[in-house]
C-alpha cells in the first residue's frame, strides 16, 4: 500500500517496479490517504484520477477505484498494458477535482519502473488512455441522459394518463350527485302526490257516502208517511178487515223502526267512517259479506234493525 501524507507518495520498495510491457491487468497498486486534509478540506466528494509521464515524456491519465471510510480514502489502481508501453522510469501524480471544479487537490510527483520484457515487442500505439476513458464517460453520460429523457418522458405520459383519469372520475361523481338530488326530489313529489291522491278520495269517499245517508233518511221519512196515510185509509174503509187494518199497523209500526234505524245507522256511519250497508234511491249499498234479516210486506223491502 502506498501512503499518502501531506501530499507525498511514499511508495515501499516492493511495489516500485509495476510490470514489463507484456503484463496486462497483472498488478494493481493502492494509494491511501486520510480524507481530511491538514487544512481541513474533506477529499470524499472529489473525483480521483492518476496522471502519467511517461519516459518518451507522452502523457496519460488513468482512472481509480474509490473506498471512502469515516476517516480515510483508499483509491486503487489496476495497472493495464497500455501503461506498459515505454520501459523505464513511470512518473505518477494524484489529481482530484469536484464536479463543478470549485475545490482542487494534487499529490507530489511520485515514480514507478517498467522493465522490458525479452523479445516482447512493445505494442504501444500512441493512444492515450485517458481520450478512451473520456469517450466510454460520454458514451455512458449520453446512455444515461437518453434512458433519463424516456423515463420522464413516460412519467409525464403516466401523469397526463392520471389527470385524466381523475378528470374522468370527477365528472362521473358530479352527474351521480346531480342524479341522486334529482331521484331524491323525483320520491319526494311522488309521495306527495301519493299523499295527495289519498286525502281526495276519502275526501269523495265521505261526500259520497254523506250525500246516500241524507237520501235515505229522506226516503225512509217519506216512506213512513207514506204507510200511516195508507194505514189510515185502510182503517176508514169499511171494506178493509180488522186483518188487514192490523197488518198496515203492524207495517207502519216497522217503518218507524226503520226510521229511528236510520239514525242509528248515521249514528254508525259517523263513528266508523263507512257504514255495513245503506239504502239510497231504492239501492243496497253493502260494505261487507254479512247478512241482515228482512222481510217484504206491500212491495217494500224491511230490513231489521241491527241495534
Amino acid at each position: 500500500m502506498i501512503e499518502v501524507i501531506n501530499r507525498e507518495l511514499l511508495i515501499p520498495r516492493e511495489e516500485f517496479n509495476i510490470g514489463t510491457n507484456y503484463d496486462d491487468a497483472s498488478e494493481v497498486r493502492t494509494f491511501h490517504l486520510k480524507r481530511v486534509t491538514a487544512g481541513g478540506i474533506d477529499l470524499a466528494n472529489l473525483s480521483f484520477s492518476l496522471d502519467i509521464l511517461y519516459a518518451n515524456d507522452e502523457k496519460d491519465s488513468a482512472d481509480l477505484d474509490i473506498e471512502v471510510t469515516e476517516k480515510d480514502i483508499n483509491l486503487t489502481l489496476t495497472v493495464v498494458n497500455s501503461m506498459l508501453q515505454v520501459p523505464g522510469s513511470v512518473i505518477v501524480q494524484l489529481r482530484a477535482l469536484t464536479d463543478d471544479g470549485a475545490v482542487k487537490w494534487t499529490s507530489y510527483p511520485g515514480a514507478f519502473f517498467v522493465e522490458d520484457a525479452i523479445n516482447t515487442p512493445a505494442s504501444y500505439t500512441g493512444d492515450l488512455t485517458v481520450l478512451e476513458r473520456l469517450e466510454a464517460e460520454w458514451n455512458a453520460v449520453k446512455a444515461a441522459e437518453l434512458a433519463r429523457v424516456t423515463s420522464e418522458t413516460a412519467r409525464q405520459a403516466a401523469e397526463e394518463a392520471r389527470e385524466d383519469a381523475e378528470q374522468d372520475r370527477e365528472t362521473a361523481e358530479t352527474a351521480r350527485a346531480a342524479a341522486e338530488e334529482e331521484r331524491v326530489e323525483a320520491d319526494g313529489r311522488r309521495e306527495q302526490e301519493f299523499a295527495d291522491a289519498i286525502a281526495t278520495a276519502q275526501r269523495t269517499l265521505n261526500a259520497d257516502f254523506e250525500e246516500a245517508l241524507d237520501d235515505a233518511k229522506v226516503e225512509l221519512t217519506d216512506s213512513v208517511t207514506d204507510i200511516k196515510d195508507e194505514a189510515a185509509g185502510y182503517a176508514s174503509n169499511s171494506a178493509l178487515s180488522a186483518h188487514d187494518a192490523a197488518e198496515s199497523a203492524a207495517a207502519a209500526q216497522l217503518s218507524e223502526q226503520n226510521a229511528a234505524a236510520s239514525e242509528h245507522i248515521l249514528d254508525f256511519y259517523v263513528d266508523y267512517v263507512i257504514p255495513r250497508f245503506i239504502i239510497a234511491n231504492n239501492r243496497i249499498y253493502v260494505n261487507d259479506t254479512s247478512t241482515q234479516e228482512f222481510m217484504v210486506m206491500n212491495n217494500r223491502l224491511y230490513i231489521k234493525n241491527p241495534a
